[in-house]
């Protein structure tokens, strides 16, 4: 019979295990299997110190991607609003007086210069013409008369058979009776331009607008009446407006007349379109402080029309050593304040606040905080943990080329 025993265990730190027996009786009997027991407990104490003891395993590197920063040559620009006018714009009116027979539009086609729109009712003025032709012809046979008898005249005079006095009235008598052919004639082209008018015709070739009158309106009474628009669209006008102390900043780049523009014609993804710039207006607007840009956009197809309301991606300055990084390598602080996060020479990474400027196609611009030469983070900033090794690669630009072009919002 084994003799009881009390066990106690206890560890202190780690890996240091301290066993006591409580006296026993006889000390002398002790069982077999109370130290088999008792070492295998020993064994699973050492062996769980030993793994508590393992430090953990070191934390991988963080992956990152970065840029370094070299200066390029960029044109800045700036988006202005602006309206749409047509080239050439041509209001078709009725320049005489009468009932409308005949329209020959419906509204909306391409028209050509000359080709017939409306037709007014031409009977009041083809009378007056035909009165005017008889008005000629008896004019131009009282002339006649009137030049015969003072032939005669003259044969008499010199002859002396009559006084001076009478043959200066019979010479007289003749001058008037020109007078009145010329008289008649004036009237008779008169009648006839204004029969011409009851053929309403397009001045300009261009696109002819909704019919502004109808069949068997009165047309032409005291006022000439509008009756349609037609515009010439194939070359249109886009007019901007520029705060007058950006034009200061354009003309020193030498942005002037005849630079390339684009215009844009809707939303991000509609068509674009381009244009040049025709000349600045001379005045400021008292109200706004703005000035007018005039430019000419080609419009074939016709992707703007007049009065439509559209952004044009002008020129405004230009920079030699420009600084720009891509745009996921901004971010911002809580106040909103840009930061870029950059590689030191020693492998590690520091938060620095910049000024951001300009973005194009992904690109921004850097105004104060960077210098060329230093090497930004684009990719991975949120992996960057205090104490964790950085590996960094190259980043892989969309393009192989830098941004040309930045854009900056008025």
């Amino acid at each position: 019979m084994i003799p009881p025993a009390a066990l106690r265990a206890r560890r202190e730190g780690v890996g240091d295990v301290y066993v006591q027996m409580a006296p026993s009786s006889d000390d002398r009997v002790a069982s077999p299997r109370l130290l088999h027991e008792l070492s295998v407990l020993l064994c699973a104490l050492a062996v769980a110190g030993c793994a508590e003891e393992e430090p953990p395993p070191a934390p991988p590197p963080a992956q990152v991607s970065f840029v370094t920063v070299e200066p390029r040559a960029v044109t800045l620009t700036q988006n202005l609003p602006g309206r749409v006018s047509a080239y050439r714009t041509a209001e078709v009116r009725a320049r005489t007086s009468g009932v409308v027979l005949r329209r020959a539009f419906t509204g909306g086609e391409r028209v050509q210069a000359g080709q017939l729109l409306y037709e007014i009712d031409p009977a009041p003025l083809q009378a007056v013409t035909d009165r005017a032709e008889a008005a000629v012809q008896s004019a131009e046979a009282a002339a006649a008369l009137a030049s015969s008898e003072a032939e005669r005249n003259r044969r008499l005079y010199a002859m002396g058979a009559i006084s001076r006095s009478m043959f200066e009235n019979v010479v007289t008598q003749e001058r008037a009776a020109q007078a009145q052919v010329e008289s008649a004639r004036a009237a008779l082209r008169e009648a006839r331009v204004d029969l011409g008018y009851a053929t309403v015709t397009s001045p300009i070739d261009g696109v002819v607008g909704l019919p502004l009158v109808t069949e068997g309106a009165l047309v032409g009474q005291g006022e000439p009446t509008l009756m349609a628009l037609v515009q010439e669209i194939d070359q249109v006008y886009v007019d901007l407006q520029l705060p007058a102390q950006a034009l200061s900043s354009m003309r020193a780049a030498g942005i002037g007349d005849g630079h390339p523009i684009t215009i844009q014609t809707g939303e991000i993804g509609a068509p674009t379109v381009a244009g040049q710039l025709l000349f600045s207006d001379i005045s400021v607007d008292r109200d706004t402080g703005e000035v007018t840009l005039r430019a000419l956009v080609d419009n074939e197809p016709p992707l703007l029309l007049p009065g439509q309301y559209v952004r044009a991606v002008v020129p405004s300055s230009k920079r030699d050593e420009a600084l720009m990084v891509p745009q996921q390598a901004v971010q911002r602080d809580p106040a909103g304040q840009a930061q870029l996060v950059l590689l030191d020479e020693t492998g590690g990474a520091e938060r620095r606040s910049v000024v951001a400027g300009a973005v194009v196609d992904g690109w921004t611009l850097i105004e104060e905080g960077l210098s060329a030469g230093e090497k930004v983070v684009v990719e991975g900033q949120d992996k960057l943990r205090p104490g964790v090794p950085i590996h960094a690669t190259p980043w892989e630009p969309p393009s192989a080329h830098g941004p040309a072009v930045a854009t900056v919002e008025p």
